[in-house]
């Protein structure tokens, strides 16, 4: 009888041990890149809430975070202090999205080499597994949606990855972040150690060392949780930017398997990559029409641009557009929707310029350098990283791994441009012209463009100015221009 008792309660003390780590440990070789495996995990765990859910992701999405204070979502938001959770880890290739007044996750997914984004929402009852549905592509039409640098709307830090100190933003973040803290839901949100960015404010999903009722971690403790550290450092620091890079990049991966199932793209795909990196008449970027040579360069590469442009006339006789742009033109050509595909937010212009800090919407911003051919010709772009830019470097990569004369055109031409900037003094230049930047820009995209690495999060920043630009600057510009304008 004892020893009945005795197993009785070892078997009850067992079971109170399973079931209460069941949901408490992390995930099991669970790389959260993959909707199925969510799914799979949550019945495998026998997951029935929300609750019990949210603790298992991986530290990279629980810090890795934006939250929006206003949201028409599925998950809508109108209480700053319910805000809408957007995780989104190292790599954005699956996102996870939350509120404080729901049972709902909704999660997105890029796989690598695929043509369109997935969705799902599942819907927890406490009681059985959670239902799936599958009515966000309605708003989404197969990618992302998200703002561009630097303006957010509805975002906590909404305004250059800031909440402004002494406003009222600041008020309900903080008073957000307390009562986060004794929260079932985001209580599992990892707050960053950090300080006030230059005076101005807090950075999103950060609090000051000392902030009373929040626990904060260091990001250089959280960084060893992270596949790839060195290339997040920056995208930690600026959630809503890095959110926008990593997005970016994952699109740009879809817009390219896109691209490439044109019955167009061999015809186009030297000539598109001639015209992103500037070797064609007007839309060449302005690289400082004080040099003479530069002159004569503009000169030699306007009639290169009149032989591509008939080529692209030629073949815009079976698919008229009504677009006047040679970029808009090939974009057409193969196969893309400018709004559609190259756009990740809902405003509707169709027609925008290269260039940072230009957004009417931002406090901080436009700047005295916005406007027309501040960077030299009209695109469909929002910015160094992102848009048509990307698009031309997957295709430029694409060259060189499988274009003998493009790979060895460029491999020497890199070659010289590090010798010339290591020849230069290390702190000659100022911010991004800084030789230093330079050289960190260059390498990055020559071991990329060495490397086998398959996920767009890897592509490097600013790879229209750092270092293709330079090519034609410095490099034997028209020779590259030249071999691109060849058929």
């Amino acid at each position: 009888m004892i020893q009945q008792i005795l197993s009785r309660v070892l078997f009850l003390v067992v079971f109170a041990f399973v079931s209460a780590n069941v949901t408490a440990a992390p995930l099991k070789n669970f790389t959260g890149n993959s909707i199925e495996e969510v799914k799979q995990f949550i019945v495998d765990n026998n997951i029935l809430t929300l609750e019990q859910f949210l603790p298992t992701l991986p530290v990279s999405f629980r810090s890795n975070f934006v939250l929006m204070r206003q949201s028409n979502s599925l998950q809508p938001t109108r209480d700053p202090l319910q805000p809408r959770a957007i995780m989104f880890g190292d790599s954005a290739r699956i996102v996870f999205a939350f509120n404080g007044i729901g049972e709902s996750i909704e999660m997105m997914e890029k796989p690598v080499g695929s043509d369109r984004f997935l969705f799902s929402r599942l819907n927890f009852n406490g009681k059985t597994a959670p239902t799936e549905q599958k009515n966000c592509l309605g708003c989404h039409l197969s990618r992302p949606l998200w703002g561009q640098y630097r303006h957010w709307n509805g975002m906590y830090g909404g305004d250059q990855d800031i909440v402004p100190k002494g406003s009222l933003e600041e008020l309900d973040y903080f008073k957000f972040a307390r009562l986060a803290s004794a929260s079932p839901l985001y209580g599992n949100l990892i707050f960053k150690c950090g300080e006030l960015y230059e005076g101005l404010g807090m950075k999103p999903g950060y609090v000051e060392r000392n902030f009373a009722g929040v626990k904060c971690q260091e990001v250089s403790d959280l960084l060893k949780d992270y596949t790839s550290p060195a290339r997040l450092e920056r995208r930690m620091q600026h959630p809503a930017e890095g959110l926008g890079e990593l997005l970016n990049r994952q699109n740009a991966d879809r817009v390219f398997a896109i691209a490439k199932k044109s019955p167009n793209y061999l015809k186009l795909h030297r000539l598109y990559v001639g015209n992103a990196i500037g070797c064609f008449g007007e839309r060449v970027f302005d690289l400082g029409q004080e040099q003479e040579m530069i002159v004569e360069l503009r000169k030699r590469l306007a009639s290169e641009g009149a032989a591509v442009q008939k080529i692209v006339n030629e073949l815009l006789v079976a698919s008229p557009t009504s677009e006047i742009t040679l970029q808009a033109q090939m974009l057409h050509l193969l196969g893309l929707n400018v709004d559609r595909d190259i756009r990740l937010d809902l405003r509707t212009p169709k027609k925008i310029y290269l260039g940072n800090d230009c957004d009417v919407n931002s406090t901080y911003s436009p700047g005295s350098y916005c406007g027309y051919n501040t960077q030299g010709y009209p695109a469909f772009s929002d910015g160094y990283d992102m848009g048509t830019n990307l698009l031309g470097y997957q295709i430029i990569r694409d060259l060189y791994k499988s274009d003998s004369e493009i790979h060895d055109l460029l491999r020497s031409e890199f070659a010289k441009l590090k010798s010339y900037f290591e020849s230069l003094p290390p702190d000659s230049g100022e911010g991004y012209e800084n030789v230093k930047d330079k050289l960190f820009y260059l390498n990055a995209v020559i071991e990329h463009l060495n490397s086998s690495s398959k996920d767009p999060a890897d592509i490097p920043k600013y790879i229209q100015n750092y270092p293709f630009i330079q090519l034609l600057k410095l490099g034997n510009g028209f020779g590259l221009c030249q071999l691109l304008a060849s058929e």
